[in-house]
C-alpha cells in the first residue's frame, strides 16, 4: 500500500499557467485521513511553496530548493548550504554574462541585485517563483545561508548559462532545473536524498513510495520509489524511467492519478 506520495510543481502538479488543482487541498485532507503522508518535491523555496499551501502546511511535507531544504510538518529534516566561497564564486561567473540573472536563495528570503537592469518579463519570472526576493547591491555582501543559486537565462539556459557552468560541475552540482533556469546546490542534495530523508522520518520503504515528476531535477526522486508516474509533456529521460506515462499537466492528470490511488 502506497504511504507516501511525492510530486514535482511545475510541469507535474500545476497546469500550465502555474495554477494548483482546485480540490488539490481536499486530496490532501483525504489523504491524511488515510493516514498517507503527501510532499511537495521541488527546485522552488520554502518561503514560496509554504505560502501556496498555507493551509495544509503543517500537514505536509516539502522537499524544497531541489533538495537543499526539507521542512516536514513544520520541523527542518534536512539543510545544506553552500559554502560561502563557493557561493562568491557562481555569482562571480553569473556576472560574467550580462543576460543572466543570478538570485540566492536562503531558508528565509531570497536576492537578486541591480534590479534596474533586469526586463520586466524576466522580473516576473524570477517574483513569480520568488515573490519575496529583495533587491541588494551586491550578492556578495549577503550575509545567510545560501542553500541554492539560481540562474535565470530567458535565451533558454540548455545553451548559454548551462554550457557556462558545466565545467564546474561537481561539488557544489550544476543542475538544469528549468528549461530558462539553471540551479547551483551542494552535491549532497537533490530530490531524491529529499525523498530519503522522508522515508527515514516515516519509516517507509521505496515500495510504499509514489513519485510524480516531469524534468531533469526529478530524476534522483525516481530511484527512490518502486511506482512512478510521468506527464506526457515530461523529459524523454524522465518518460523512460516512470512505471507509467499520464496525461499532460494541462490535463490535470496527476492529481486525478493520486486520486485514483488513494480512491477520492
Amino acid at each position: 500500500m502506497f504511504k507516501l506520495i511525492v510530486t514535482d510543481m511545475d510541469g507535474s502538479l500545476l497546469n500550465n499557467n502555474k495554477e494548483l488543482p482546485i480540490d488539490i487541498f481536499e486530496v490532501i485532507q483525504h489523504c491524511e485521513n488515510q493516514g498517507i503522508e503527501f510532499a511537495i518535491g521541488s527546485g522552488r523555496s520554502y518561503q514560496t511553496l509554504s505560502t501556496m499551501f498555507s493551509s495544509v502546511k503543517d500537514k505536509i511535507s516539502f522537499i524544497c530548493d531541489n533538495g537543499a531544504y526539507v521542512v516536514s510538518k513544520n520541523k527542518v529534516l534536512f539543510s545544506s548550504p553552500i559554502p560561502k566561497d563557493k557561493v562568491d564564486f557562481f555569482i562571480k561567473e553569473g556576472r560574467k554574462d550580462p543576460h543572466v540573472y543570478t538570485v540566492l536563495c536562503t531558508p528565509t528570503l531570497s536576492y537578486f541585485e541591480n534590479s534596474e537592469r533586469i526586463d520586466s518579463q524576466s522580473m516576473e519570472e524570477i517574483l513569480h517563483y520568488y515573490p519575496n526576493c529583495q533587491n541588494v547591491d551586491d550578492l556578495l555582501e549577503v550575509d545567510a545561508d545560501v542553500l541554492k543559486i539560481c540562474y535565470l537565462d530567458p535565451r533558454g539556459a540548455e545553451n548559454y548559462i548551462y554550457q557556462q557552468l558545466k565545467p564546474f560541475n561537481g561539488n557544489p552540482r550544476v543542475v538544469h532545473s528549468a528549461h530558462v533556469w539553471v540551479d547551483i546546490v551542494n552535491a549532497d542534495v537533490n530530490k531524491g536524498i529529499g525523498i530519503e530523508k522522508l522515508q527515514e522520518e516515516f519509516n517507509l520503504t521505496h515500495a510504499e513510495t509514489v513519485i510524480f515528476g516531469d524534468y531533469l531535477n526529478d530524476l534522483e526522486m525516481f530511484q527512490q520509489a518502486s511506482t512512478s508516474f510521468a506527464p506526457i509533456n515530461a523529459h524523454d529521460d524522465i518518460k523512460n524511467l516512470a512505471t507509467e506515462i499520464i496525461g499532460s499537466n494541462d490535463e490535470w492528470s496527476v492529481v486525478n492519478k493520486i486520486k485514483e490511488l488513494v480512491n477520492y
